[in-house]
């Protein structure tokens, strides 16, 4: 009797189970090691340089697709990018500008020592025509760039380095040159900035020349009201 209910008492399987083999083992020998990935030292040249640097990154061509059209966007993007008269590079507008601070500071002293009245006078009437005919400078900068048909691009860059020029044409402007006559400190300084322009804003001759010229003209016209106001406040002598 308890045969036949042990026999009953058996569950038929469904499916007949296949003994599981154990996962092969991988020598670790025969495992290819990662290649390793090369890191680029930081002294390499940086993201940015294989780019040209008049391109202009302010322009997303997908979101103009967007905005204008896919064929408006298709001829904006046909264009050839707009050429930048300021150009990047060679240094900050900040770290510009403090060598132009060290420079025209030695201009004042310059001016103070070669003051035949009060020098502390010399030193801030130096100062307050360079942040002028730094004004001036960038005026000048604005028109070269238009009449070459190029942007201006970074206006604080732009004051950076010619209050830098500026500063270096009143330094040797001040100095006492031993030569009779003021004319080689003129000419000097002249050279100086135009050396100082160039270098800076790295362009051709022509652009220079424009730069100059109108800054130049723009110093005649402080220089003449300074006249002007002078002459106008002489006292006209009383008849007797």
């Amino acid at each position: 009797m308890s045969d036949a209910t042990d026999k009953g008492s058996e569950q038929p399987t469904p499916y007949e189970l296949e003994p599981t083999e154990p996962p092969a083992v991988v020598p670790a020998a025969a495992i290819p090691p990662k290649a390793e990935k090369k890191q680029r030292p930081l002294s390499d040249a940086g993201l940015l340089d294989d780019f040209d640097e008049d391109a202009d990154f302010d322009k997303d061509p997908e979101v103009e697709r967007v905005i204008k059209g896919p064929k408006a966007a298709k001829e904006e993007a046909a264009k050839p990018p707009e050429a930048i008269f300021v150009k990047p590079g060679l240094g900050e507008p900040q770290s510009i500008a403090l060598v132009a601070a060290g420079v025209l500071l030695g201009a004042a002293i310059a001016a103070s020592v070669r003051a035949d009245g009060r020098w502390y006078a010399a030193a801030i009437s130096t100062v307050y025509e360079a942040l002028i005919h730094t004004l001036t400078g960038v005026g000048a900068i604005a028109v070269a760039a238009h009449l070459t048909e190029k942007r201006i691009g970074s206006l604080p860059l732009a004051g950076a380095r010619m209050l830098l020029a500026v500063s270096v044409f009143s330094l040797i402007f001040y100095l006492n040159i031993p030569i009779p006559g003021r004319t080689d400190e003129v000419l000097i300084a002249c050279g100086a900035y135009i050396a100082v322009v160039w270098g800076l804003f790295r362009l051709p001759a022509e652009p220079v020349f424009y730069v100059g010229a109108v800054h130049a003209g723009l110093w005649l016209v402080v220089w003449l009201g300074g006249v002007l106001q002078a002459w106008a406040s002489v006292p006209v002598p009383k008849p007797a």
